[in-house]
Formats: structure tokens, sequence, C-alpha cells
């Protein structure tokens, strides 16, 4: 039946002008992705990404030693328009910690933003069930192929898609979110009784002496 195997983007270009694009740890993150998955002989048969040029440069990377099928492209992976949420969720709580060029305080912005808008304090680019509408149906899409499936993607829809499996609360939902490490592996498994979690999080592609400080957040 095949698994689906959920990446994580690479670090992307935090405090740039423009943020989705690959910093070059970004770049060696997702290379050295791309070599681990195949010395395991992993070998997809479909390759999704979800059109942004950070899920884009991450697959290219990947792809550098990688062997992939089929590749195309599904909106549905695309990440939510995060940095609005932020700006409109600051509009109503004036003492949020201003994340826009501090790391250190984007994962409390980002919990306080998250929640606000499950709560539907702030709109965003798209309603809280609108978009688990459409990961849930990204995934419906995905366990419909027959064969493994890879999802070059970002951390807000990983986390969407184990939430959906996992039927976990909203909050459980934006504390992985917000856990997730670039260049990460989350596994899901197809199973005649629907998806199961088989995985979450992984970087042994990482977790290597002469690799310290590879492991990112953001």
């Amino acid at each position: 039946m095949g698994d689906i195997l959920l990446v994580r983007h690479g670090q992307a270009s935090f405090g740039a002008a423009d943020y989705d694009n690959l910093s070059p740890m970004g770049r060696q993150q997702s290379a050295w992705l791309g070599a681990h998955l195949s010395e395991m002989d992993y070998a997809p048969s479909l390759v999704i990404s979800g059109g942004m040029k950070r899920h884009d440069q991450t697959l290219a990377e990947m792809a550098k030693t990688l062997k992939v099928g089929v590749t195309s492209t599904d909106a549905a992976y695309e990440e939510i328009d995060m940095w609005r949420i932020l700006r409109e969720t600051a509009e109503i709580i004036p003492d949020m910690p201003d994340a826009s060029t501090d790391r250190g305080k984007l994962s409390a912005a980002l919990r306080m933003g998250l929640t606000t808008w499950h709560e539907g304090r702030v709109t965003g680019a798209e309603s809280w069930a609108d978009y688990r509408q459409r990961i849930d149906e990204g995934l419906a899409r995905a366990v419909a192929h027959d064969g493994d499936v890879m999802i070059v993607t970002s951390g807000g829809a990983i986390a969407a898609a184990v939430a959906s499996t996992m039927g976990l609360t909203s909050g459980a939902q934006i504390s992985t979110f917000l856990k997730l490490y670039n260049a990460s592996v989350t596994r899901l498994v197809k199973t005649k009784n629907g998806l199961e979690l088989h995985s979450l999080n992984t970087v042994a592609h990482l977790e290597r002496p002469d690799r310290k400080g590879s492991m990112t957040y953001v």
C-alpha cells in the first residue's frame, strides 16, 4: 500500500526580505537528507511539493542524490500565511512579542498567533477549518496513490496532517508545529484501517558529531 513521508523544508531565510528561500544551512540540510534516504534505498514512486520556493528548493537539493519518480505540485500543502496571522494578532494583543527579526521570540509569538487564529479572533488568509480541510483533501489524494509518496511541505501542514491522523486537539497540533525541525521526516503508514503515525520529526541525517548546529527550527 505504501507509506507517506512528510518532509519539512530546510531552513528558510528568516529576517531576509524574502523568507521563502532556503538559507545555505537549509540547502545543506536538504542535501544531507536526500543522501540519507538514498542510502536507505528509499525511492518514492510519487513526490509532491507544496509549490512554495522553499519546498521546491528542498526537493531540488534532495534530488541530487535521491532517486524520485513522478513529481507533482499540490497547493494543499502550501504553508499558512503565518506572517499575516502574526500581524493581525499583534493588532489585538499589543504586548505580543515582536518576532519579525528575533528568532528567540518566534516560538511564543507563533503559539499566540496560532491560538488566536484557531479561536477565530483573527482571520488570516483562510479559516482554521478551511486549512484543516485542504490538508485532509491533500492527504486523501496521497492515500489514493498506490505506492510510496513523499511530500515536501512546511511545518504547519505536517502538524495538521498528524493531527488529522491522530485525532489531536488544536493545542496539541500547535505544539507539534512548534517542535518540528527543518528537513525533518514524519512517516504515515497507509493501512486498511486508514492512516497511522509511524514516526515523527526524525532527523537521523543531522544527529552526527560532525553536523553540530545543523538541527534548526526556523
